[in-house]
């Protein structure tokens, strides 16, 4: 993996995205925050949601979820989580891209609804659901 550390693309509220490569190809890192002010406790709590996010994401597969690569920490100091690069970016960039008149609501409707029934129905739930966290493939389906 090789990350640049002029390369942070996005955030949220608990991480930072990156642009890697891996074997050849563009993937997204997932870099939880860890801040040296941090407790212990806030830390650890940290940590627990990243690993629980690792096995939870591992165990879904589904044409409307991006997969899991694997973890990576040899790069940086803490465990970042892999996947694809989706070079569409999220929802909102293709519709704001695209001519609205263009774009298939209630396709893409359809296939994010795909998406998180296949998550509701091994029990979990998505938590944090919005246009920034719904990318778009390079076929142009969710």
């Amino acid at each position: 993996m090789i990350l640049m550390a002029d390369n942070m693309i996005d955030g949220g509220g608990f991480a930072d995205i990156y642009r890697g490569m891996w074997r050849g190809q563009p993937v997204a890192v997932k870099r939880f925050r860890i801040y040296l002010s941090d407790s212990d406790e806030r830390r650890r709590d940290n940590e627990n949601k990243s690993s629980q996010e690792v096995l939870i994401w591992r165990n879904l597969n589904h044409p409307r979820l991006l997969p899991l690569l694997g973890v990576e920490w040899e790069t940086i100091s803490v465990p970042a989580l892999v996947s694809p690069w989706m070079e569409c970016g999220d929802i909102n960039k293709y519709i704001k891209d695209h001519q609205p008149s263009c774009v298939d609501i209630l396709r893409l409707f359809s296939e994010i609804a795909e998406g998180i029934a296949h998550i509701h129905e091994r029990g979990y739930a998505h938590g944090d659901l919005r246009g920034s966290n719904i990318l778009m493939g390079p076929d142009h389906h969710v």
